[in-house]
C-alpha cells in the first residue's frame, strides 16, 4: 500500500470506527458497511485535516470511490 493510501486507510479505520477496515482504489461506499453520505462528508473533512488540503464543491461531488480520492488529493499536493 503506498502512502497515500496507507493515510486514507488510517482516516477510513478512524472515522469508521473500524480496524479490519480494508480498503483499495476500487473501493466505494456500496462495498464498506457504515460509509454512508454523512460518514463520507466526515471521511472527506478528515482527509483535508490528514493531508492539510482544502476540497472544492466540484472536487467533493467527483468523489465517490478511494481512487478518486486519491486522484483529487495528488492534484492538491
Amino acid at each position: 500500500m503506498n502512502e497515500l493510501l496507507s493515510r486514507i486507510h488510517k482516516v477510513f479505520k478512524i472515522v469508521l470506527r473500524d480496524d479490519d477496515i480494508e480498503i483499495t482504489e476500487t473501493t466505494c461506499s456500496d462495498d464498506v458497511n457504515g460509509w454512508n453520505s454523512l460518514q463520507h462528508i466526515n471521511i472527506l473533512a478528515m482527509l483535508e485535516e490528514e493531508f492539510q488540503i482544502e476540497f472544492t464543491a466540484d472536487q467533493i461531488a467527483s468523489m465517490e470511490s478511494v481512487g478518486d480520492m486519491l486522484r483529487v488529493i495528488k492534484s492538491l499536493l
